[in-house]
């Protein structure tokens, strides 16, 4: 489950500095509703419990040696991309990561 180790990264830097968060979330670290549910989960009963946290969806991107490069359709939770027009796996240029911004 991935969105328990993006959760808890998440914890980790709210518990680090308690504030109001915007997470961009790619699809492919974790799915956004569960990521989002599972978060506020952990966080009742805390000091935490209060912020306001946003979460925004980032789509994968790729780049492929084939010379496609641009968003792919993730279907499901994947570690890697496949070309849509050749069929190869290609370089993850945005989608796997989770960036924590203050809101």
């Amino acid at each position: 489950m991935h969105e328990f180790s993006a959760v808890q990264q998440a914890i980790d830097e709210l518990e680090k500095n308690p504030r109001d968060i915007k997470v961009r979330l790619g699809c492919m670290k974790a799915n956004k509703e569960v990521f989002l549910n599972t978060l506020k989960e952990m966080l009742k009963g805390t000091d935490q419990e209060h912020l306001k946290i946003e979460v925004e969806e980032i789509k994968a991107t790729g780049q492929c040696d084939c010379g496609f490069e641009g968003e792919i359709e993730v279907p499901g939770h994947v570690h890697f991309l496949r070309c849509p027009e050749c069929g190869k796996v290609c370089k993850t240029i945005e989608g796997n990561d989770m960036i924590i911004e203050d809101l």
